[in-house]
């Protein structure tokens, strides 16, 4: 009864003391309104975009050859204006949006679990697999990486988003990999987790669960700031055409398919851009705010 008694008590401590840890981490990153406030536009287009089909009353590919070339105007709903096939821009943007969106999400998610296992495994183990994995790491970041990227489309060749995302991931890993290294080799000979090895825990147990939950603060970050890049990436390879591939949309190829026309149809180009530019520069505002609210360093000056 009493051990049944105390195990009670340290669960409910252990919860207690997590959501303490919680709680401070939501004020301190609620006072970097900058972040708060791009949070809250973000969320916005994020929404925008998945109930894209809901908020327009057009389809993405929808053509309207007597409509085609409109400038923005609130008749007939086409905010954003029409493209020369009449297809309502508006509706284009934020399903390209979601594309976009996609990708950078999902090449942050691969990305980081890539790196974080190379980097957690080459700090924990050192000697020779350190060497050899940063080896793979070193030749990984030498490689051209754009260049690298065509060629691999361009074998695939159907473009698609998921494919895409796969390939942005296969190269984005490397920095992740080299932050959880530095803190693995940073933590490795700290008190608790010789007293885990001590106490008969295996590797992988020391890993996941005494070491990493100490690095997962520089890792979110990193992972925040990996889907501006991979935002950023993505466009550029779907501008010159070695990105998504029609008829799916994504916001570089709209600024590539609008550029021929821009000097009388400024539409085509600004929006797309444009949301390109608010995406990447909230997730930046989101990154810091997460930056400052986990380093507690900075939560003790502050």
């Amino acid at each position: 009864m009493t051990c049944s008694t105390s195990a009670a008590a340290r669960r409910e401590g252990s919860m207690i003391r997590h959501r303490s840890r919680l709680w401070r981490f939501l004020s301190r990153f609620a006072r970097h309104r900058v972040a708060v406030v791009s949070l809250v536009i973000l969320l916005a287009i994020m929404m925008a975009a998945l109930n894209a089909g809901g908020i327009s009353p057009y389809n993405y590919d929808s053509m309207n050859l007597p409509a085609a070339n409109l400038g923005p105007t609130m008749e007939g709903r086409h905010y954003f204006g029409t493209d020369k096939l009449g297809r309502d821009y508006f509706t284009r943007v934020f399903y390209g949006t979601r594309t976009t969106i996609f990708v950078a999400m999902t090449v942050a998610l691969l990305s980081t679990l890539i790196g974080t296992i190379v980097g957690a495994a080459a700090g924990y183990f050192g000697g020779r697999i350190d060497n050899l994995l940063m080896r793979l790491t070193d030749l990984v970041i030498i490689l051209p990486g754009l260049a690298l990227l065509m060629i691999l489309t361009t074998f695939l060749g159907e473009g698609t988003p998921m494919q895409v995302a796969i390939l942005l991931s296969s190269l984005l890993w490397t920095l992740v990999a080299r932050i959880v290294r530095a803190q693995f080799l940073s933590l490795r000979r700290r008190e608790f987790v010789e007293a885990a090895i001590l106490a008969g825990a295996s590797p992988w147990r020391v890993i996941w669960r005494h070491i990493l939950p100490n690095t997962l603060g520089p890792i979110i970050v990193n992972a925040t700031l990996t889907i501006s890049t991979a935002i950023l990436i993505e466009s550029a390879l779907s501008f010159i055409g070695f990105g998504v591939k029609p008829p799916t949309p994504a916001l570089g190829q709209l600024i590539s398919q609008g550029r021929g026309s821009m000097q009388t149809q400024w539409w085509l180009v600004t929006f797309p851009g444009l949301m390109i530019v608010t995406i990447c520069l909230t997730i930046n505002f989101i990154g810091d705010g997460l930056r400052d609210a986990l380093d507690a360093r900075h939560a003790r000056r502050s």
